[in-house]
């Protein structure tokens, strides 16, 4: 599918600051303009994990950094969330089948979509929207379900091992890259309201053309306004222009 660059003006349409819903329906309207179409609601969560992380380099532009705590002694952790490899894992086909032997029986699922999973109650709701027999599916056999839906579709499923650099604690970490790109865009969004109200002020323009600058030329009229109201704010100087 084809994607179009993103312009601040479409991050300030399209995204909503403090949004209560979860991070994937926080960027589903933004995806929407990333990615023209209507292909978007049949993505298998590895497939949107992997467009989540195209549309944070694009709008971002710096490595994703994830954060957790140390169940042992509370020390942060920081780590790098693995693009490259999220990027490069396989992605299965939406109608891509999946076969779990529960007692002896076999059920058959497809993958689940993002479609699915928004409309999902809970997980017995999700494997009644999969399955693909007539045969109803025991709860014992979810976490076998489970498992087989990471094992088909791995970037779905981001878990990275990693040790306290404190206390040597080893810890399995789950990552949801959508959480930390949702966070990323709202420092963004935060950012360009500065710029706009910043160069409103200073030189009368309107949102729009604060908004239609290339991004380093809108940054380097931030840059001389911010220096001389600094120039201003020295007793004594007199600031001339």
């Amino acid at each position: 599918m084809t994607r179009r660059d993103l312009t601040a003006a479409d991050v300030l349409d399209a995204w909503r600051i403090g949004d209560p819903a979860p991070p994937h329906l926080r960027l589903a309207r933004l995806m929407a303009v990333f990615v023209p179409g209507d292909t978007l609601r049949t993505d298998t969560l590895g497939a949107r994990n992997q467009r989540v992380i195209r549309l944070g380099r694009a709008l971002l532009g710096d490595a994703l950094e994830a954060r957790l705590t140390c169940l042992s002694c509370g020390t942060e952790i920081e780590f790098a969330v693995p693009e490259d490899a999220i990027l490069s894992a396989s992605v299965p086909r939406p109608d891509t089948v999946v076969a779990v032997t529960v007692d002896g029986q076999v059920h058959r699922f497809r993958v689940p979509t993002m479609a699915d999973l928004d409309a999902a109650g809970d997980a017995l709701d999700l494997t009644r929207r999969c399955a693909l027999d007539d045969t109803p599916f025991p709860e014992t056999g979810l976490p076998a379900l489970e498992a087989a839906f990471a094992s088909h579709d791995p970037a779905g499923d981001i878990r990275i091992d990693t040790a306290c650099p404190e206390c040597g604690a080893e810890t399995e970490a789950s990552v949801e890259p959508a959480g930390f790109v949702a966070a990323g865009i709202d420092r963004l969004y935060r950012a360009l309201l500065t710029e706009v109200d910043c160069l409103a002020r200073a030189y009368g323009w309107t949102e729009g053309e604060v908004l239609s600058l290339p991004t380093d030329r809108r940054r380097a009229y931030v840059a001389i306004v911010t220096a001389r109201a600094a120039q201003a704010r020295v007793p004594g100087r007199r600031v001339l222009g």
